[in-house]
């Protein structure tokens, strides 16, 4: 049976500023999921780089100085010659529809339920599962903010917080999205030119798609309050 290709358009991302700057300076999470200037990862091996690679320190290759070291899985040597160029964008990573670490989180918060704060045992137990695995102190009272950002940390670059953000009261959301600075390194020796994004509650939502508007007009209507009994 004949194989055909097609070659399809793909992009790249890098960590923001802010992102990067969430991470506490001990939490070991920090560089295997995000590569800052003058990381070392011997286990990244290639041909040009055989005994592993140093994130660089004397150019820029981002824009705000990192790049994501997870899902990064390395050349052929380090992964029994499974990934790498045999294969061009092909790898045997697994893909993880939820891990663990995301299952405490969610009953933590689930134990929490509507209340914003909870010194709940099991749920204070679960959020620390979490947070002494990367290095981090336990803590003895937990907050749904607690909670958000340590979901943040633990699934970045995964594609939950945008989810996360949606889920909360509009209002907040868009008080932490214009607060992330979201700016540009032109060099190592100076800081970031500034750049924030305030959204609209608009952004948060999909628009609703060309054929379904034209077969219903009154989907792009204003929306009739209803009230549930």
């Amino acid at each position: 049976m004949k194989e055909f290709w097609t070659r399809v358009s793909f992009g790249s991302y890098a960590p923001s500023i802010d992102l990067v700057s969430v991470y506490q300076s001990n939490d070991k999470r920090k560089k295997p999921s995000i590569m800052t200037p003058g990381d070392v990862y011997p286990e990244l091996i290639s041909k040009g780089n055989p005994k592993g690679y140093t994130y660089p320190t004397t150019k820029l290759i981002s824009p705000s100085k990192a790049n994501f070291r997870k899902n990064i899985v390395g050349a052929p040597p380090v992964n029994g010659g499974l990934d790498g160029d045999v294969f061009f964008m092909k790898t045997s990573l697994n893909t993880n529809i939820i891990r663990f670490a995301e299952v405490y989180l969610i009953a933590a918060e689930a134990i929490m339920g509507t209340a914003t704060s909870t010194s709940d045992t099991k749920a204070v137990s679960y959020f620390n599962k979490v947070r002494t695995r990367a290095g981090l102190s336990s803590a003895q009272i937990i907050t749904f903010d607690n909670i958000l950002q340590e979901r943040r940390i633990e699934l970045a670059g995964e594609g939950d917080y945008w989810y996360d953000l949606c889920r909360i009261d509009r209002a907040k959301a868009i008080d932490i999205i214009s607060k992330q600075e979201r700016g540009n390194y032109y060099d190592l020796t100076s800081g970031p030119a500034s750049r924030k994004i305030t959204p609209t509650a608009k952004d948060f939502l999909m628009p609703i798609p060309q054929g379904e508007s034209d077969r219903s007009p009154k989907l792009l209507e204003e929306p009739i309050p209803y009230t549930f009994k």
